[in-house]
């Protein structure tokens, strides 16, 4: 259906769920943030003015979750609040082995069956 054949109503209700679904989303962000809070309030690791700030600003959920996994352990909301760790990318030489001859003839472990001895 062309949307300038779509009704007033049926737009209304789009419109509608749409921002409830966002509602929903910048809800579960801030429970995240306010979690993240309580955690380390409980721990004993009250976050400064600007650490709040950056909390209290992060919309990223995934960011949200790593620092709540790592406020768990850490030893301080600095430790908390680093930036995450890069991998190497895919393919580099720290993540790739060589499946050449050479290579897993001198680390292949070779089994060989024996018959037990009488």
């Amino acid at each position: 259906m062309a949307p300038d054949k779509i009704s007033a109503a049926v737009m209304s209700r789009l419109v509608r769920l749409v921002s409830e679904e966002e509602g929903r989303r910048e809800g579960r962000i801030e429970g995240k943030q306010e979690a993240l809070l309580v955690i380390l309030t409980a721990r004993g690791l009250p976050p400064t003015d600007q650490e709040r700030a950056q909390i209290t600003s992060c919309t990223r959920g995934a960011d949200l979750d790593r620092w709540i996994v790592r406020a768990a352990t850490a030893s301080s909301t600095s430790e908390v609040l680093a930036p995450a760790r890069s991998r190497p990318a895919r393919g580099s030489p720290s993540t790739t082995r060589s499946h050449s001859p050479e290579h897993t003839s001198r680390t292949r472990k070779t089994t060989r069956s024996r018959k037990p001895s009488r």
